[in-house]
């Protein structure tokens, strides 16, 4: 049994979400660790972020190809900075838009279930219980990157970049 377009459709797109995410947190992670400033602590943060996207992104392609999808991965913006303020900006934003992806899997499959009865509801709950977790994970993480803002506009970005580094 294969899973509803729609639904196929919009775990496609938080699996691109994804890809872009673990892309950009994995080069970010680079730019910290082996660019210019070398701020190996804040590199470790992106480092665990590009793990949890890559693991995400796998866990949707895993769900994608079970339920009868193909990948054809999109990745979208991967830009970096050797800023400390606007790569956990930056990565907030990305963290924000993988959680509105993930929301939208789980709405696309509530919608399509409330259509169907039977086997094929069933189908799809296992769809939802797959990645029931993940958006609140996401919003976790999210606050994480906003705690690691307020650190660095509380202690200034030379402190901050001695504690990082």
């Amino acid at each position: 049994m294969k899973a509803h377009p729609d639904v196929l459709a919009a775990l496609h797109d938080a699996h691109n979400a994804e890809a872009t995410a673990e892309a950009k947190f994995h080069l970010q992670e680079h730019a910290f660790k082996d660019g210019d400033m070398k701020l190996p602590k804040l590199a470790k943060w992106f480092h665990k972020r590009h793990q949890e996207a890559y693991d995400r992104q796998h866990d949707l392609r895993g769900t994608i190809m079970e339920y009868g999808g193909k990948i054809a991965t999109k990745l979208g913006d991967v830009s970096y900075s050797d800023d400390p303020k606007e790569a956990l900006e930056k990565a907030c934003e990305t963290l924000d838009g993988l959680a509105a992806a993930h929301q939208a899997v789980h709405d696309t499959t509530k919608d399509v279930m409330k259509d169907m009865d039977g086997e094929e509801k069933a189908y799809h709950r296992g769809i939802l219980e797959e990645h029931r977790d993940t958006v609140q994970d996401l919003y976790d993480t999210y606050r994480k990157g906003e705690k690691k803002q307020r650190l660095l506009r509380d202690l200034g970005p030379a402190l901050f970049k001695l504690k990082h580094s």
